[in-house]
């Protein structure tokens, strides 16, 4: 059974609409498809490049309209349109995030972390190009610091792109990895997901997210694994799924989550 729930449209940094999305995924063969675009909104003005790929809060409210339009017109047990939101974790307004997404009709909503402080993970190679060594694992550690806190403050179902950090070939520490893991074994306990975010494959990292090892380290604690192409335009929608199936297979997993309504369900994956 494909799912694919990390996607975006023109509301943000996609290419094409949510039918477009929707109807790419249905042509590829998905079971379930979700929209999930971009809500980024910090406690201050953030870089204009991060305004450029996120909808304001403004805009969220037709964002969702629109997509509970393409669910009405598509959805159908053969193939289910589902309606999310990628947002973005910042300790200063996750209280407030966390009111304004209980009050939607959402099935599920992504916890994201694209900044570090003000520094923006994968703005581009530039940034990370401009620090020092001592600089860079900094930034990585605050990263995974909020990773962190976002899985314990966020009201969400899953987190995105794990390892996101890694995508300009900037390595972690290990205590980076160690904390990582011992927030994967915290999820399997507070029942949140987390993906195999495909995308990582086209980056100058050249790997999903999350790495092998992180991966193996979530399988053993039983957390909940979806796959994703954290696609922004249509024939990206399923880009790279062979290769984190086969992934799965070879790690033992028969199940994935989907979700309904902010509830999580369990099904079998080869159905």
């Amino acid at each position: 059974m494909i799912t694919t729930y990390h996607n975006h449209s023109s509301w943000s940094d996609g290419a094409a609409s949510i039918r477009e999305m929707a109807l790419a995924a249905k042509a590829a063969g998905a079971k379930e498809f979700g929209i999930s675009d971009h809500l980024v909104a910090g406690p201050r003005p953030f870089f204009l490049e991060s305004r450029a790929w996120s909808m304001g809060y403004n805009l969220l409210e037709s964002y969702v309209a629109d997509a509970l339009s393409v669910k009405a017109e598509l959805d159908s047990p053969e193939f289910r349109v589902r309606v999310g939101v990628e947002a973005d974790y910042f300790p200063e307004t996750y209280q407030g995030l966390n009111r304004m997404l209980a009050k939607l009709p959402l099935d599920y909503v992504i916890g994201a972390v694209h900044f570090a402080g003000d520094f923006p993970i994968d703005a581009s190679a530039g940034y990370w190009q401009r620090l020092s060594p001592l600089e860079r694992n900094a930034v990585w550690y605050e990263y995974v610091r909020r990773v962190d806190e976002c899985a314990d403050r966020l009201d969400c179902n899953f987190l995105a792109h794990l390892d996101l950090a890694k995508i300009y070939r900037v390595e972690p520490l290990a205590e980076c990895i160690t904390k990582l893991k011992a927030l994967l074994r915290r999820c399997a306990e507070k029942g949140l997901c987390i993906e195999i975010n495909t995308a990582g494959y086209d980056k100058p990292c050249g790997e999903r997210y999350p790495s092998p090892v992180l991966l193996e380290t979530a399988v053993e604690a039983g957390v909940g694994i979806l796959v994703n192409a954290d696609a922004h335009k249509p024939e990206q929608i399923t880009r790279h799924f062979e290769k984190a199936y086969a992934a799965l297979d070879a790690l033992g997993v028969t199940h994935q989550p989907t979700f309904e309504k902010r509830q999580r369900f369990e099904v079998i994956r080869n159905a």
